[in-house]
């Protein structure tokens, strides 16, 4: 009976042909906040990035802001809890955009699948239906039952615009110096499967449109390993990553034992990746079935206290700070043109998955110290926000994205930057 009432409650919800269009023309009803150039903007999200552009940059005091409203998924039932179905409106609605230093942007049609076999394969792409999402997800049978109509309006398109919001950010960083996809950082994603709501790794697709001739740092700060790219980043001469994550929450490290560097003055350019690994909480997996899992907090305590296990979580804002201060190191090792910074908000002491104890400032100055960084050493950046689960994660990303727009001008001037350093300062 529940299958039957799901079902019907599907059929019953679904678009009609007219109701698709009615819902496309309130989608392109953009916040009022826009590009002036959103002409050249679509133009040039249509053609490759000459990456000699790079080589003569001009910095502006803008960062550009990439969104559409497109990017949610507005499921009317029943949706996994891996697709939060507001979170990026609910970030940009978090933004200031009277701000002068912003530039709001937005992509003018989702990735094509030509862009998307750019990387992907063609036969992983055929199997994006319920069943296979729903075993990714981790939600057992959820959306087995689902038509492909549905899984492709509520889940696999706002995907897409989310990758077409990534390709557009890159393409500006490259042109103008910093730019910010409010979306994307799905850093799970290979080339042949996806993991939990990553399917598209949106990063790499970006890479291979707008950056071939381009050296390329990819720095992700997720809780867990950026276990997507690894194979991607081996196998391009161009490509560089800085990994730190969790080493506890890792269950496929041993994978990578192999091209795992952790010692920074060893580190060298034939190595490729260098990492980080902090030492925080974990969590284990228990098999539901046919490859679905669910994962559960392993506590010293009390199991059902979430309080308890927040605050027993062992990295806090120093001891990420510290780890952190290797990336200049990296960044003077590698000389990136770009810097694709996939920020994740997953070490937050709130979201449930992290298993690490950094706080809503913590991220903020992390964010201010990775951009600066950047700055100093006149490399473009990308910034996209990766996934995490704390239901108030939204306030943190929003009010992380405000400062480094508020600090972008400062720190190109080098000018009224005092209240950096001493933020910097009281967690290091």
């Amino acid at each position: 009976m529940l299958f039957q009432s799901i079902i019907n409650t599907l059929q019953d919800n679904m678009l009609s042909d007219d109701d698709t269009n009615d819902v496309n023309r309130r989608n392109e009803r953009e916040e009022t906040v826009e590009s002036s150039a959103s002409t050249t903007d679509s133009s040039e999200s249509e053609t490759q990035v000459d990456a000699t552009t790079n080589k003569d940059i001009h910095i502006s005091k803008h960062v550009y802001i990439v969104y559409s409203n497109k990017y949610n998924y507005n499921s009317p039932i029943f949706f996994p809890a891996a697709f939060k179905s507001n979170k990026t409106e609910r970030i940009f609605n978090k933004l200031r955009l009277n701000n002068d230093n912003i530039s709001h942007i937005y992509p003018t049609k989702e990735i094509s699948q030509n862009d998307i076999l750019k990387y992907h394969t063609s036969i992983y792409i055929s199997k994006l239906n319920g069943d296979y999402i729903s075993k990714i997800a981790g939600v057992p049978m959820a959306l087995t039952m689902c038509p492909q109509r549905y899984i492709d309006t509520y889940i696999i398109d706002p995907l897409r615009w989310q990758c077409a919001g990534t390709v557009l950010a890159v393409e500006k960083a490259i042109r103008h110096g910093a730019s910010i996809n409010i979306g994307g950082g799905f850093n799970q994603a290979k080339r042949t499967r996806g993991a939990y709501n990553c399917i598209f790794s949106d990063i790499a697709i970006a890479v291979e449109k707008c950056c071939k001739d381009m050296t390329v740092a990819i720095v992700d700060l997720g809780s867990k390993m950026a276990e997507g790219f690894y194979e991607y980043v081996l196998s391009k001469d161009n490509l560089f990553m800085f990994d730190m994550f969790n080493k506890n929450d890792t269950p496929y490290i041993d994978t990578h034992k192999k091209v795992i560097n952790t010692d920074i003055s060893k580190f060298a350019i034939k190595d490729k990746i260098f990492n980080v690994l902090l030492d925080g909480g974990h969590m284990e997996q228990k098999v539901l079935g046919q490859n679905r899992v669910l994962n559960v907090p392993v506590k010293k305590l009390d199991p059902w206290n979430l309080t308890e296990q927040i605050n027993n979580r062992r990295v806090c804002n120093h001891e990420y700070m510290r780890a952190l201060k290797k990336l200049p190191i990296f960044l003077d090792i590698v000389k990136p043109d770009i810097v694709i910074y996939n920020a994740c908000y997953d070490p937050y002491h709130l979201d449930y998955y992290g298993c690490m104890d950094v706080t809503k400032e913590g991220l903020i100055v992390r964010d201010l110290f990775v951009w600066k960084e950047c700055i100093d050493r006149k490399i473009s950046v990308s910034m996209t926000i990766g996934t995490s689960n704390s239901p108030n994660n939204y306030e943190v990303i929003g009010e992380s994205v405000n400062e480094i727009v508020e600090h972008y001008p400062k720190f190109i001037k080098q000018n009224d930057i005092d209240n950096y350093y001493e933020r910097l300062n009281n967690i290091l």
